[in-house]
């Protein structure tokens, strides 16, 4: 088990690994999101004093390959390199990754060095197997299992810059985080990309909105830890907010997003493959953002990826599913049956007991095609006058 930080009240959540002969301690961002591992490195102008970056030991090897990643949120880009990588006592030796001194402003926030991709090889940007991939297929873990806990600090005025970020639990399952049966939703044949499930229920306080299908491409939904808030496809989107008496759309920097009353209980459910079960979303955790004494930021807002299967087989463009589905879903925190995919074959559901346990499962299976990827992390930008008009 490998205890991670909250940081940023909720904006991400790091873990520690080591690099090298002797071995260097960094701080990385743990995303299930996409599947490339890179450092800064010690040509990074927009890292500050304090954050530490990667220095060259003497088990670094060159691969002599350029390395350039898109986030939603900024840019990486620097030269790939290999050398041993661990965590958590599992080691990995030659492992690619990149050392990056191109990095953009505001993507990394001291003591975080990198970020650790933690989806599958077939969306990693310099085509490098994941270190997570790596151990599983080479069965060094007694069960090819990865499992998050994470903790909430958003709603809490006294969270510090970091917190206790929970736990990221490797190669077992950690009774102690749940109980009751496991139930099993497979990941779509193929799909081997993101952790993709099927969005196939959602309600709003009791509500049902309808979905534009119920199997199939556009259903796809990405759970990342990666990113805070739940996007999905605009009309859907639409329909939740149609529930919600007095929300409104927000506009200029703030598109995409909606605004609703604060003392406005919504709770959304969603339900995923074939399973009956639906899985709700508290009112606290829907109130994402509180912008005046009386109107919040909806924890649902709306991508625009484009849509269809032909643009790269998980429904949106370049293959970014058309739902990504972040950590207000990850971190519900009361008692309920809740799903977690468990990677090319199945997803587990959970009955909680404390924080919530998301686990993969890899079986070895690969996807068929390649997909670029970008990372999709939500920032609201409320000018003063927009928020003078909430209140």
């Amino acid at each position: 088990m490998h205890r991670i930080v909250n940081q940023g009240a909720d904006s991400s959540f790091f873990g520690t690994l080591s690099i090298g002969n002797p071995p260097t301690s960094y701080n990385v961002i743990l995303d299930t999101g996409s599947s490339d591992l890179w450092i800064a490195g010690s040509g990074c102008r927009s890292c500050d004093a304090n954050t530490p970056t990667f220095s060259s030991s003497s088990s670094t090897k060159q691969v002599g390959s350029p390395f350039s990643i898109t986030y939603g949120s900024g840019e990486a880009a620097g030269q790939l390199v290999s050398d041993t990588v661990s965590m958590a006592s599992f080691a990995v030796t030659n492992q690619v990754f990149a050392v990056c001194d191109q990095v953009s402003d505001n993507l990394l926030s001291s003591p975080v060095s990198g970020l650790m991709g933690l989806a599958f090889e077939t969306i990693s940007s310099s085509g490098a197997t994941p270190w997570w991939q790596n151990l599983a297929q080479s069965n060094a873990w007694d069960e090819p299992l990865m499992a998050f806990q994470l903790t909430r600090f958003g709603a809490d005025p006294s969270a510090q810059s970091e917190e206790i970020g929970g736990s990221f639990n490797l190669g077992f399952t950690n009774q102690t985080l749940y109980k009751g049966d496991i139930d099993f939703q497979a990941i779509p044949d193929g799909q081997e990309t993101y952790w993709i499930q099927s969005l196939t229920k959602l309600s709003v306080n009791g509500t049902q909105v309808q979905l534009p299908a119920t199997s199939g491409p556009t259903t796809y939904a990405a759970i990342d830890t990666g990113t805070t808030l739940i996007g999905g496809t605009e009309d859907v989107i639409l329909g939740i907010y149609a529930q919600v008496p007095g929300s409104r759309a927000l506009t200029g920097n703030s598109e995409d997003y909606y605004a609703f009353p604060c003392d406005q209980d919504v709770q959304v459910s969603m339900g995923y493959g074939s399973s009956s079960n639906m899985y709700p979303i508290s009112p606290d955790d829907f109130r994402a953002f509180q912008i005046s004494q009386t109107m919040c930021v909806g924890a649902f807002f709306a991508l625009d990826l484009g849509g269809g299967s032909e643009s790269g087989g998980n429904g949106g463009t370049g293959g970014v599913p058309n739902w990504i589905v972040g950590d207000e879903f990850l971190w519900i925190s009361f008692p309920s049956l809740l799903p977690f995919p468990i990677s090319p074959c199945s997803a587990r559901i959970f009955r909680r007991k404390k924080q919530i346990p998301w686990e993969m499962d890899e079986r070895k299976k690969k996807a068929s095609h390649q997909v670029h990827f970008t990372y999709l992390y939500p920032h609201l930008f409320l000018d003063e006058e927009r928020e003078d008009r909430w209140s």
